[in-house]
């Protein structure tokens, strides 16, 4: 269940609600209305001129087999040790980008943003904060959360307070935002279905917004809809702040009444206990 981000999207509206009280054009309004070695020479060993023989004393130009030492200039050899292929790491591209920052470009980081940082805050420091989250995100992402808030304050899902009936009621409140919601969390769409999103997510940490954004991305809108409405209900009848054991028994409950077996149908197929379900608090 999508207990986490989709409460994020409470919090989105009541981070913004007292954003139509500021007169500034900050973030907050636009969300509101947007070596080498040397030739050795030998010493002249020829004996003093005993004859004319002299010329035979040129044993001196054998002694040029020095010049041959020069061997000494393949001792190069050792330059070419491959200590330089040991460089190769260097190439790798280790300016990586970092997923947390990369997160925070989404849609859903965006508004984990809003949620972990600016609600309760004063007007200023929210306004402050707001700005601080939306600068972070891609221009798109922008949008899609400006689009998400313009949909969730028109239709009044806002919780009037912090109470779990408060809460599912705006759970049920926000389920005619659906394609909001669901532009948000996928940001494009695939051709996968509803079954397989849902697997895919439970896969994912719960933290770990580009895992789920990678799920949401190879399924179709339709489905993709359809996922978050099975999500939205269950948590419109069985939201439970304190018990999440009687929460999930609720949830395993709700999908064979009435109230939501149709989301869950919609999404699985069938009928009967699916994944992730619970009890407790459901009306």
């Amino acid at each position: 269940m999508l207990v986490r981000h989709l409460s994020a999207i409470l919090a989105l509206g009541l981070a913004l609600t007292a954003c139509g009280d500021s007169g500034s054009s900050t973030a907050m309004d636009v969300l509101c209305c947007e070596t080498q070695g040397g030739d050795t020479v030998a010493d002249d060993t020829s004996a003093a001129d005993t004859g004319a023989v002299p010329d035979t004393a040129t044993a001196d130009d054998t002694a040029t087999a020095d010049d041959t030492a020069t061997a000494a200039d393949t001792a190069t050899a050792p330059d070419t040790t491959p200590a330089d292929t040991a460089t190769a790491p260097d190439t790798t591209p280790a300016d990586t980008t970092d997923p947390n920052a990369e997160a925070a470009k989404t849609c859903p980081g965006i508004i984990a943003c809003f949620n972990e940082n600016c609600v309760g805050l004063g007007l200023a420091q929210q306004q402050t904060c707001v700005s601080g989250c939306m600068s972070a995100g891609d221009a798109s992402e922008q949008q899609a959360v400006i689009n998400l808030q313009t949909c969730v304050q028109s239709k009044n899902c806002v919780p009037g307070d912090g109470s779990d009936d408060a809460l599912r009621d705006a759970f049920e409140c926000q389920r005619q935002c659906l394609p909001q919601v669901a532009a948000c969390f996928a940001g494009s769409f695939g051709t996968g279905g509803c079954a397989d999103l849902s697997g895919c997510v439970e896969n994912c940490d719960e933290s770990d917004i580009l895992c789920q954004r990678a799920c949401y991305v190879a399924a179709s809108e339709e489905q993709v809809q359809y996922y978050l409405d099975y999500n939205y209900c269950g948590l419109s009848q069985c939201y439970d702040s304190e018990d999440p054991i009687a929460q999930d028994t609720c949830l395993q409950l709700v999908i064979q009444e009435p109230a939501c077996s149709n989301t869950y149908t919609q999404c699985f197929g069938g009928t009967g206990a699916g994944p992730g379900a619970g009890a407790g608090g459901g009306r």
